[in-house]
């Protein structure tokens, strides 16, 4: 059995398989780097006549807007994505295809989406996208907590749950949680508010 380290530190166990050779792109995508109209050529070029442009269009917020365009960006391309509120990038080190934070929300805990990593076409990413997409076009979104269900962490739970439950995404490595708590945070940075 292998161990995928971050900074030195083993953090998951991983039997070896065709996943030692996996590498993420260590390219970073910040999305301070693209504003509104560059997001929307991007997908209008790469996702042309989806429904990620058509939920891209129609998305209320911003925040929602962002996450679709960084899950499109990194399902089409790879490497590692980093929202507004995070401090620093990196790549990350990982013989994992994806790599996600765990994230705090009240008693449970979700799988964030404001830093992530994956390689081209990863099945979750690819899958959360298209899930994001259709709760964006179907759902009325009012608050804070319509949007984090509809592109943020509780969409990405849904997701990576139903998959789990058929046996797929065992190569997305999920950080923190209730016994590594600020694994996320060391490996992808701390956030800011």
């Amino acid at each position: 059995v292998g161990f995928v380290a971050f900074r030195g530190r083993p953090q998951q166990r991983l039997a070896s398989t065709a996943l030692d050779a996996v590498q993420i792109a260590r390219h970073v995508i910040r999305i301070d780097e693209y504003d509104g109209k560059a997001r929307k050529a991007y997908l209008e070029e790469h996702y042309a006549e989806t429904k990620v442009l058509e939920a891209y269009g129609k998305a209320p917020r911003r925040a929602m807007r962002e996450d679709l365009f960084r899950m499109a960006y990194i399902a089409r391309e790879g490497g590692f994505s980093y929202g507004r509120n995070v401090k620093g990038s990196t790549t990350l080190p990982t013989r994992h295809a994806a790599v996600f934070p765990r994230v705090r929300d009240g008693d449970k805990w979700r799988i964030g989406n404001y830093a992530f990593g994956a390689v081209p076409g990863h099945q979750f990413v690819v899958a959360a996208l298209r899930e994001a997409s259709r709760r964006t076009l179907s759902r009325t979104v009012e608050t804070s907590a319509d949007a984090r269900a509809a592109t943020g962490p509780a969409m990405l739970r849904d997701v990576y749950k139903a998959g789990r439950s058929r046996g797929l995404y065992g190569d997305v490595a999920l950080l923190g949680g209730p016994e590594k708590p600020r694994a996320a945070r060391k490996a992808f940075g701390p956030r800011v508010k």
